[in-house]
């Protein structure tokens, strides 16, 4: 990553997605964050000004209950990427869900580093760029 953190939160929830922008530019001094409501217009984002630079990487917070597309329906799509592309992604699953079968279904996607709890914490947030 560069020295600039770049997240990309891909929520359905405006409230939420206010909140973790808010929490992310507080723990860090300069930072770059996207965030959508619909998860197709956050791929696509994804995929022009990610594609553009090949020294550009982002931590991806991903909500997985969403209207339209699900965040597992992102991850189907987003298996279907370039390599080159898919690397430059730290995704990170970011859910209210308690249900088992959503944090093993997390653990057991290649692409999925982790299961974050909401609402986000500072500690979670310092844990996943180090």
């Amino acid at each position: 990553m560069e020295n600039k953190p770049h997240f990309i939160i891909i929520d359905d929830d405006r409230i939420n997605n206010m909140i973790c922008r808010m929490l992310i530019s507080k723990i860090f001094k300069e930072v770059d964050v996207k965030d959508f409501t619909i998860a197709q217009e956050g791929l696509e984002f994804m995929k022009t000004e990610y594609a553009k630079d090949e020294n550009k990487s982002a931590i991806l917070l991903l909500d997985i209950n969403m209207p339209i597309m699900s965040g597992w329906d992102f991850l189907v799509i987003f298996d279907e990427l370039e390599e080159s592309l898919k690397q430059k992604f730290q995704i990170y699953i970011v859910s209210s869900s308690i249900d088992y079968s959503d944090i093993e279904q997390a653990k057991s996607n290649r692409h999925v580093i982790g299961f974050l709890s909401k609402p986000l914490t500072k500690e979670a947030l310092l844990a996943i760029v180090k």
